[in-house]
Parts: structure tokens; C-alpha cells; sequence
């Protein structure tokens, strides 16, 4: 017997819903492999859940099924759909969650999910992970086709994760997420840089602008390639193991130092002494 792969990335912390989410997988698929890819998304934040999605999937078989439930407008008109990206389907709602890894990869089939003869028999307005999303994983692994799950879809909402702007001599970009070290992760990834026919070294610089309590900061980081290369305590910048630039703190935590604040961030490609300390636009 093949037993398919379904992944859960949920916004629900250690919270019951998790329990209940795999309690129906194992009664409507009970040979299914099961995997967390995490519950610890901040509650409500898109942004989040898409770079977690973008980062994580491509590390998956092909053919695996991924659930993803960051679901603010959850029982609103949003749509729900089940989408082929890539090697994989994803199924959660239309609100930009998915479309982050559907900008990396081909997409093929979208459905919305209309056909509730194959959701729970009660569907609760604010929980439809459990059921609508679940069933609906269940049924694809099943053998069941997209095209059985409900409408055809011709395109994605937006992603919510802002693009870089590459300029002449550097790339602006800003900080979207944090990991469990407290790391800065931002929308900047290494593709895009070796993209420019640039492998970044310490001669390059990097600038993160922030603003705390109504004053303008500024601070230039230097630039490595593993968090040993610096003494504890050291603000840094570096591409991660997931292709995504970080601004972090050997042996520390950047998210504290920066508490709520998001800096933005600028890689300087071709440094200058005249454009060392350019303020950024």
C-alpha cells in the first residue's frame, strides 16, 4: 500500500486544533504519513506562513500533499483552493499564503473547493482546516483529480511578500520573519544575488535602516558566510540555510535588539567611499 505524505503548516501553536486536525486524517486516511512542518506561524500573519511554505516544501517528495492553514478571513468569502505547484498540492486558502512557492515553481491545475459532498459532514465556520481542508487532502490521496474537488481557477491572489528593488549599485530589501533563534529573515535570497553575477564577500556591505520611538537608525553590518566568522554578540548579516539573507546576532537574538521594529535592509554591490553612508531612499 502507498502511503502518502501530507504535511500541516498552521498558525495554531500548541493549541488542541492540531490534535483534532491529525484526528481526522487518521480516521478518513489511517495509513497517510503524517509530517509537522510547524504550528508556530504568528497568529494571522500571512507573510510568514508563505516564506515558511516557499523555503520548506522544496525539501519534500514529489507528490506530497501540504495543508496550510493561516486563515485570518477563515468562513469570509475567501475561496479555498487545492493547487498544483510544482511536484506537490497544496490546499488552503486564497489570501497570498500559497503564492509565494507558486512563484518558484510551474503551476499547473487550481480549484476552488465547492464540492462540500466530500467535506465533513459539519463544517464549522471558523475551522475549516479540520473540515473541509482535511477531507478534501484525504480525497486527493485518495486517487480522486482536482477537477472533482470544484471549480477551475486561473490564477492565484498576489504574494504578499514585497519584492526587492535592484538598483545600480545595490539592492534594497526588508526584513519579513524571524526563526525560533531569533533571526531577521528577509525577502532578499541568495539566487537573486548570484542572479546579479555577484557571490557576496566581506568586501561587500550591507545597511539596515530602522526607526525606533520616532529617530531614524542606521548601522552597517558586516557580511559572512558562517555565524563562527565573528565574535558573540556581533550584528550580522549572512544567506542562511534556506537561500534567504538574515540579519542576526552571533550567539544572540536580533529580533529582541529590534523588538517589534522591522529594519530595512540594503546590500551595496559595488562599494564606494562617496556611497558608503548614501542614505537610503
Amino acid at each position: 500500500m502507498i502511503r502518502p505524505w501530507i504535511t500541516l503548516t498552521t498558525d495554531f501553536g500548541s493549541s488542541f486544533y492540531v490534535g483534532q486536525m491529525k484526528g481526522c486524517l487518521a480516521r478518513l486516511i489511517p495509513h497517510a504519513q503524517v509530517i509537522d512542518i510547524t504550528h508556530a506561524i504568528t497568529p494571522q500573519n500571512i507573510v510568514e506562513g508563505a516564506i515558511v511554505l516557499q523555503d520548506s516544501i522544496p525539501h519534500f517528495p514529489e507528490g506530497s500533499i501540504h495543508i496550510a492553514v493561516v486563515d485570518p478571513g477563515v468562513g469570509t468569502s475567501r475561496a479555498l483552493v487545492a493547487a498544483e505547484i510544482g511536484p506537490w498540492i497544496l490546499i488552503g486558502p486564497d489570501n497570498g499564503l500559497l503564492s509565494a512557492i507558486a512563484s518558484d515553481w510551474p503551476v499547473g491545475q487550481i480549484v476552488k473547493l465547492t464540492n462540500s459532498r466530500l467535506w465533513n459532514s459539519t463544517v464549522s465556520p471558523t475551522f475549516h482546516g479540520r473540515d473541509i481542508m482535511v477531507p478534501v487532502a484525504a480525497t486527493i490521496a485518495g486517487g480522486v483529480s482536482l477537477s472533482e474537488l470544484g471549480e477551475p481557477l486561473y490564477g492565484l491572489a498576489p504574494s504578499p511578500i514585497s519584492p526587492i528593488q535592484v538598483l545600480a549599485k545595490k539592492v534594497l530589501g526588508m526584513t519579513v520573519s524571524s526563526d525560533s533563534f531569533g533571526n531577521l529573515l528577509t525577502n532578499i535570497r541568495g539566487r537573486e544575488l548570484n542572479a546579479l553575477g555577484r557571490t557576496m564577500s566581506s568586501a561587500d556591505s550591507v545597511t539596515i535602516q530602522w526607526i525606533d520611538k520616532g529617530i531614524e537608525n542606521r548601522r552597517k553590518l558586516p557580511w559572512i558566510r558562517t555565524y563562527g566568522e565573528r565574535p558573540s554578540g556581533t550584528l550580522v548579516a549572512i544567506v542562511g540555510s534556506s537561500d534567504r539573507m538574515e540579519i542576526g546576532v552571533v550567539g544572540g537574538n536580533a529580533k529582541e535588539l529590534f523588538e517589534n521594529e522591522r529594519p530595512t535592509v540594503q546590500i551595496r554591490l559595488a562599494t564606494t567611499e562617496e556611497d558608503v553612508d548614501t542614505i537610503l531612499p
